[in-house]
């Protein structure tokens, strides 16, 4: 079955990238077939919004009133995007002229929900899209092992435990029956975790196109450039609670997270550091307004928790 492609770019304050990065992206959508391509910008104040309406006039320009993160941006231009795939792409994303053919070759399975890119800051290095979820001292920690050992995946078209959210191509009716990226992890970290998380829940695989090439060539540009250190600092403790809580229903696994964080939070206190226990309260405040009930699969959370510790070959299937 052949399904239509397209691509989402989400910005804030990308002036000086997308010059240099978007024509690239539109010319992998044009190998791909051809399809729509939407720029969400999320209330930027650079210009973007004036050098995208001079220089891509082909380009579908959503315009954000106020700034909602990188999720919402995202969910916006899916749901207005007329595509079967989407391809969300960071601003600063170079991609190869036949990436999007390779990762939309990806979904001939119908239980494939997301593709991650090759993804390397450099030439040589290994790809950030194999991706692995470790739960260690109570907490969840995502692992990037062929970034660190280059080679030892990256070749490999292998299951992974999730697709980072700005180098992604989805399905897009499946994105859409998850309701997209959760908004409570706004304005970012951690939110694609959670979708591909989700999805694992109902079978549904996130897997790695090797040939599928693209570079990420000012990591954490847009995340610096907006906030400071400790305010990232006490984001990522929160959305990294926040997945617990919202996600795990097992009690040894809630058990331990509880004793660790309390050991975690003595620890900082004595050094006079509050960021963990601020983190914890605005999680809770997250938890009771914004997030339903803890979605149920078929899936136990000790069988997911195992199978996404670590990279798996198609043929090693979730229990």
């Amino acid at each position: 079955m052949s399904r239509r492609p397209g691509v989402v770019v989400p910005n804030y304050n990308g002036a000086d990238l997308l010059p240099r990065y978007l024509p690239g992206v539109l010319r992998s959508l044009e190998r791909a077939g051809g399809g729509e391509a939407v720029v969400v910008d999320d209330a930027s104040s650079d210009g973007s919004v004036a050098l995208l309406r001079e220089r891509f006039p082909d380009v579908r320009l959503i315009v954000r009133s106020a700034n909602g993160g990188f999720g919402e941006a995202v969910n916006q231009g899916v749901r207005e995007l007329d595509a079967d795939l989407v391809a969300v792409c960071m601003t600063d994303m170079e991609l190869h002229p036949d990436a999007l053919t390779e990762a939309c070759r990806m979904f001939d399975r119908d239980d494939v929900f997301a593709v991650a890119f090759r993804l390397m800051e450099n030439e040589g290095a290994g790809s950030g899209g194999v991706t692995s979820l470790v739960f260690s001292r109570g907490m969840f920690h995502t692992v990037f092992p062929d970034a660190e050992r280059p080679g030892l995946w990256g070749d490999l078209p292998v299951n992974v435990a999730f697709a980072t959210g700005g180098a992604m191509v989805v399905r897009r009716d499946l994105f859409l029956s998850l309701g997209g990226f959760d908004p409570a992890y706004a304005p970012f970290n951690w939110e694609d975790v959670d979708l591909c998380w989700r999805a694992w829940r109902r079978r549904w695989r996130s897997v790695h196109c090797p040939d599928a090439r693209a570079w990420h060539r000012h990591p954490h540009l847009t995340v610096q450039r907006s906030s400071s250190g400790e305010t990232v600092r006490r984001i990522l403790w929160r959305n990294r609670i926040l997945f617990v809580r919202k996600n795990i229903r097992d009690p040894s696994t809630l058990l331990r997270h509880r004793f660790w964080l309390t050991l975690i939070k003595a620890k900082a206190f004595a050094r006079r550091d509050g960021t963990v226990a601020q983190a914890e309260r605005e999680a809770e405040r997250l938890l009771r307004r914004t997030c339903g009930p803890r979605e149920r699969g078929p899936v136990s959370d000790r069988a997911l928790m195992e199978y996404l510790s670590r990279p798996r070959r198609p043929e090693e299937a979730l229990p």
